[in-house]
């Protein structure tokens, strides 16, 4: 990316070039209120370790909405969970990545 603005975006991160390029742009304001509500909702973490199913923590490595800190976390507290960090995306997915998220999941779930 070359750093270059769109609408008083700074474009680094290729999900938010993907979101412009072929979603004809990025709600700024879908993400603030998605930043408000988890401000809002209180930590079920102390709950994890009740789950005694199998999990998939799915997360990108640069999602700049919940740090990879937050899977890790959570990843301490649920104890039969598998990790699938996912690279060069942030908290929104091109195509490709999603195909490629959803076919380990199906894998995860098989």
């Amino acid at each position: 990316m070359d750093g270059s603005k769109s609408n008083g975006l700074q474009i680094n991160d290729s999900s938010y070039y993907y979101e412009i390029k072929h979603h004809n742009g990025f709600n700024i304001k879908g993400q603030k209120q998605h930043f408000q509500v988890i401000k809002l909702s209180k930590s079920r973490l102390h709950r994890l370790n009740q789950i005694k199913e199998q999990a998939l923590v799915n997360h990108a490595v640069n999602d700049p909405l919940a740090q990879i800190t937050h899977a890790k976390k959570h990843l301490k507290f649920h104890l039969n969970a598998k990790k699938y960090y996912i690279r060069g995306v942030g908290h929104d997915m091109s195509t490709p990545i999603l195909k490629s998220m959803i076919n380990k999941i199906l894998s995860f779930l098989s």
